[in-house]
């Protein structure tokens, strides 16, 4: 729950677009960085088991600041990021050159908040246009893209935020709530719209992720309700855990961000875990209006960026990924 406290027009500068391969190697990480044909930074990122004792950390030290809002707990949560950062990125240089970065990421890795590793100062999706790309291969999409914005939302009196989220996003857009905000509305906007924005709780299921999804007012909307060709751009899903979770049937099948995307999304902003009301309201709030499909990377390190400087710490942004980019 979520909780209070045109197919090759998607990629901006492509061709000097730096991709950061990383995959599990038996106990180890390794990467590399790949710009055009070159290859760059062929590197060992550390072990398995380490990085994932550092993200078990990192998601502690998140959840005290969500709890407390402390000062020690938000110190301790910058400095296991910066850790994090100066272990994953110190070993890829090339970065420092590239505009635009684009991360194909091996599923079965501990989940990195590689978004808000700290770069020159500043969380990586700030500093570089970065967005992550499927390691599976997608279909050439050739669906007709959608025209206009629709916001579907439903989020009840204990998500304040919902409603306050919706109205800001949805000024110029369409705006579907209350008992409007069935499976069938999502699948017309998905078809139909250029930019669909869901807010709303969301569910994982580790053991079964093609029934985690999002909740409507009459039912679940799952992987399995995503339409065969989806005609938006752009779809954000501002509920908790609506990526795939980190387990072996989460890896095998992927959960509504891949479903999206296998469908014809060119991008799709998701979370990875539990998310906060007003945060994510204050997050997507400088999201959105996108009116510009192609600089969808800007736009998420722009709200990143505020919601930053609003918040003065990264924790309660740590669930938010961005995934698409597709050439």
């Amino acid at each position: 729950v979520r909780t209070n406290g045109n197919g090759n027009g998607y990629v901006d500068a492509a061709a000097a677009a730096v991709v950061v391969h990383v995959w599990r190697r038996g106990g180890e990480v390794r990467a590399l960085c790949r710009q055009g044909q070159t290859v760059t930074d062929a590197a060992l990122l550390g072990g398995v088991a380490q990085l994932d004792k550092a993200v078990r950390e990192l998601g502690f030290h998140a959840h005290r600041v969500r709890a407390t809002g402390s000062s020690p707990a938000r110190h301790a949560f910058a400095d296991a990021l910066h850790q994090m950062g100066a272990r994953l990125l110190g070993g890829l240089p090339s970065l420092g050159e590239a505009q635009s970065v684009r991360l194909v990421l091996d599923a079965r890795l501990p989940d990195v908040p590689w978004e808000l590793l700290p770069l020159d100062d500043r969380p990586l999706a700030v500093a570089r246009r970065l967005a992550r790309v499927p390691a599976a291969r997608l279909p050439s999409s050739h669906t007709a893209r959608g025209r206009g914005s629709t916001v579907v939302a439903t989020g009840g009196n204990g998500l304040p935020g919902v409603m306050r989220e919706a109205l800001h996003v949805g000024r110029g857009a369409r705006l579907v709530h209350g008992a409007a905000a069935t499976r069938a509305s999502v699948v017309e906007a998905l078809t139909t719209r250029r930019v669909v924005h869901l807010a709303m709780h969301g569910v994982a299921a580790p053991e079964a992720p093609a029934l985690g999804g999002v909740r409507l007012a009459d039912g679940w909307f799952t992987a399995a309700d995503v339409p065969e060709q989806v005609g938006a751009e752009v779809v954000s899903l501002a509920a908790c855990r609506t990526g795939a979770p980190p387990s072996t049937a989460g890896s095998a099948w992927g959960a509504l961000p891949s479903a999206l995307m296998r469908a014809g999304a060119g991008w799709v902003l998701w979370t990875s875990g539990d998310v906060d009301d007003e945060a994510t309201a204050d997050l997507m709030s400088h999201f959105h209006p996108v009116t510009d499909p192609a600089r969808v990377p800007q736009y998420f390190g722009r709200a990143i960026e505020h919601a930053y400087g609003v918040q003065g710490t990264l924790a309660r942004l740590l669930p938010f990924r961005l995934s698409g980019g597709r050439t």
